[in-house]
């Protein structure tokens, strides 16, 4: 209770602070780890833009392009090559399961 000017007594009220709704808040990103299959290797390719390495060509591709695996189920084509060959190449494309390379040296 309060007084007011005049000497009488006022009852006053306090009004209690009404809950916000949450704002939209966005998560914080999370470290994010290389996922893995369920044989627990990792879903992440085997090769990296501008790696360097000697591949075997095993195969040729539908589009005369020479095709090598570095891991069961994932392919580098390599333009200008053949079956047989192993060529020095550079990795100039990753994708999931494939990869595109050039040849830097025969």
């Amino acid at each position: 209770m309060t007084t007011d000017r005049d000497g009488g007594e006022v009852q006053t009220t306090q009004k209690r602070a009404e809950s916000q709704p949450p704002r939209n808040v966005t998560p914080r990103a999370e470290t994010s780890t290389p996922a893995t299959s369920t044989d627990g290797t990792s879903n992440q390719p085997p090769v990296t833009e501008g790696e360097t390495l000697r591949l075997d060509i095993e195969d040729v591709g539908d589009q005369g392009d020479g095709l090598a695996r570095v891991d069961p189920g994932y392919v580098v084509f390599v333009p200008d090559t053949e079956i047989g060959q192993q060529p020095l190449v550079r990795i100039e494309t990753v994708r999931e399961n494939f990869a595109f390379a050039e040849v830097v040296e025969e």
